[in-house]
């Protein structure tokens, strides 16, 4: 029994090890951040800068150092940071034997005996904290192996202070032996455990130099065979990049809020308090604006920024019930965005209270942006309920409700910026995104409306195709002049308010796919659905007398015929059937015969003939029931009604536009 529990136990023992050494994977490479953020900014107080030289060198050897251990693997960090950690120790366990030396002079100069010293708490509390540095650092380097080592560590930790007990007990009455003695005994307390630092390293330099080697190689190899894209993709994901910046700016963020509510409470004459709204504003405006002073501060905010939106995408993801992975989609380009918004803003750069309007401004930019986000989670959602003739009202109330709510932020920001803000290039740019959320919602929700009432009519809507058409064109052709009015905007900003090299290439990544593509695409299905029609128009429509002789459905469908129109061929198919056909080849779906012919071929038998050849190829009805539409392979029949490149999966999908990229050259 003692041994199937044994077994039971190690899985979970197993996972807590992994789950500890992920979470130390990430803790262990913060500080390089913060040494690497502090070193660049200069906020370590050096005693040596008044030499710069020697400054530049310390400063340069300490940002590779950081460097260099934020890349390294969890079991070398552990080494590495072992390492660090004996070496504060020995530091501190010497700063720690020359105060209590000094406390032990002053004791004997005050008359106090040396028996009174011993037995007070603060000589034990020495006693053992020398101690514990001695086993911790014989621990961290592993020196157990070599008892004359352990005990010379735990020797040269005590030593100073053993030789002092063992002194004269004024100075001044020492020979010259016994003070060398007690020289020595200082530098051996440091010199010793050292020693066996370097010697535990040295004893390891083989298995560094053979681990480097292979780790180039390896990387090497990845690079060549794989590329340097996907290398950098798997060093992204083994360093946990967003998450150790998102630890160093939130650790960062608590450090700092202690010390101004410390500072704030020493300034304070009454007795502080944490419920004052307006010290609480104080303090946390004070902490956004230090939480972007740097460009790694700005990259940790930008972590943080995406966790957030992550979450957000969740949860309006189990709101909606959609099953689609959009929200990471959400919180990467939502970081992403804030970033370049801040790098072109020079937010990191600027005076304090310039930092924090400019913040808040490029948070309301975001906050546009997450609401087209938002859209683009709902919109499919919305067209397969109305188009699945989904019976589920909570299902629907809740993906409608989403959509009100978005039509009811947008307005109010608009308010609420305008009523507080004088116009600005800034404000205009919020409101364009505002409104386009609004008509971008205003139109799903009525091509929603049609869909619903579709699935509530008995008969074929052959009309609903160009409605939707028509509405999805009106709210395209308005977000392609928002483009371009943003273009515009973005233009204005750059020439007369702040240029820059990364305002200026967003500003041509926008115009090239919020604009030039987007007419591309529109042209091309305006022209698709223009000659469709032409062909559509140049078939005859079949009559009433024709339809009721055939009794028969749309091959396409499987609808009733109402109305139809009829091939050279001699088949029925609905005429909006056809058209969404005709997007895709111009042979009979059936006989697979040419429908449309701009020119009447020299050997063509006469139309009767062709009538009669075509009777005789006919189906019975009661075959044509079952007769399977022969699309090529590959090939997806379009909506017209989707004023959208061909694929209309893009257009579900919701390809990033002008409502998602627009906001990257804008400030």
């Amino acid at each position: 029994m003692q041994g199937i529990h044994g077994i039971a136990h190690q899985p979970a023992q197993s996972y807590i090890k992994l789950k500890v050494l992920a979470i130390l994977d990430v803790v262990l490479r913060v500080p390089s951040v913060f040494m690497v953020d502090a070193l660049l900014n200069y906020q370590i107080p050096l005693p040596w800068h008044t030499r710069p030289v020697l400054a530049v060198i310390l400063s340069i050897i300490g940002l590779v150092l950081a460097s260099v251990a934020f890349f390294l693997s969890i079991r070398v960090l552990l080494k590495f940071y072992g390492a660090v950690i004996a070496i504060s120790i020995l530091g501190t366990s010497s700063w720690w034997n020359q105060v209590f030396i000094g406390q032990f002079n002053e004791a004997i100069e005050e008359s106090q005996s040396v028996r009174d010293f011993i037995e007070s708490s603060d000589f034990q509390m020495y006693l053992f904290v020398q101690l514990a540095y001695a086993t911790v650092f014989t621990v961290t380097i592993r020196t157990q192996h070599f008892l004359i080592t352990e005990v010379m560590v735990f020797t040269a930790f005590l030593f100073p202070m053993i030789v002092r007990l063992n002194l004269p007990l004024d100075l001044e009455e020492t020979n010259t032996s016994q003070y060398a003695v007690y020289t020595f005994s200082q530098y051996f307390a440091v010199a010793a455990p050292m020693l066996a630092l370097v010697a535990t390293v040295a004893m390891k330099i083989s298995w560094i130099y053979y681990t480097t080697k292979y780790s180039l190689m390896l990387v090497k190899h990845i690079i060549r065979n794989y590329g340097l894209q996907i290398f950098l993709e798997d060093q992204w994901q083994r360093l946990h990049v967003p998450t150790v910046l998102r630890v160093f700016w939130l650790s960062r963020f608590a450090l700092q809020c202690v010390f101004l509510t410390i500072m704030v409470m020493s300034q304070e004459e009454d007795k502080f308090d944490l419920l004052n709204a307006g010290k609480v504003w104080q303090i946390f405006t004070n902490l956004m604006i230090s939480g972007c002073d740097s460009t790694l501060t700005v990259l940790g905010m930008s972590a943080v920024v995406s966790s957030i939106t992550h979450h957000v995408g969740i949860f309006i993801q189990s709101i909606i019930g959609s099953n689609v992975d959009e929200e990471k989609h959400m919180g990467t380009v939502s970081a992403i965005l804030f970033f370049i918004l801040a790098l072109q803003t020079g937010l990191s750069g600027l005076a304090p209270e310039q930092r924090l309007t400019r913040l808040y401004r490029n948070f309301c930019l975001l906050l546009t942006a997450i609401m087209h986000f938002v859209h683009n989670m709902v919109n499919p959602v919305l067209m397969s309920l109305s188009a699945s003739h989904n019976l589920s009202v909570y299902r629907h109330l809740r993906v409608v409700s989403v959509c009100l709510i978005l039509l009811v932020v947008a307005p109010w920001l608009m308010i609420h910026l305008w009523s507080n803000y004088h116009i600005s290039t800034w404000l205009l740019a919020v409101s364009a995104f505002c409104v386009e959320v609004c008509i971008k919602v205003i139109i799903s929700l009525m091509v929603y409306s049609l869909f619903i009432i579709d699935a509530y009519r008995n008969t074929f809507w052959e009309g609903l195709d160009d409605y939707v058409y028509y509405i999805k064109a009106f709210g395209n052709s308005v977000e392609f002049l928002f483009g371009i009015f943003l273009f515009g905007n973005g233009a204005w900003i750059m020439v007369f308010e702040s240029g820059g090299t990364i305002r200026a290439v967003m500003m041509c990544i926008h115009a090239y796919f919020n604009i030039w593509q987007q007419a591309k695409s529109g042209w091309k299905i305006f022209m698709n659905r223009r000659t469709a029609v032409k062909k559509i128009n140049s078939l005859p429509e079949a009559t009433l007398d024709q339809l009721s002789d055939r009794n028969d459905v749309c091959a396409i469908c499987y609808q009733d015929l109402i109305t139809a129109r009829i091939t050279p061929c001699n088949h029925f198919f609905h005429s909006l059937c056809l058209r969404k056909w005709l997007y895709v080849q111009d042979n009979c779906p059936l006989c697979h015969s040419d429908i449309y012919q701009t020119e009447k071929p020299d050997d063509a038998p006469p139309e009767g003939d062709v009538n009669n050849a075509n009777d005789d190829q006919m189906p019975d009805n009661e075959n044509l029931h079952h007769r399977h539409v022969h699309l090529p392979e590959g090939a997806v029949v379009p909506d017209p009604s989707n004023p959208s490149p061909i694929n209309s999966n893009d257009q579900e999908n919701n390809v990033p536009r002008s409502s998602q990229n627009d906001h990257e050259h804008l400030d």
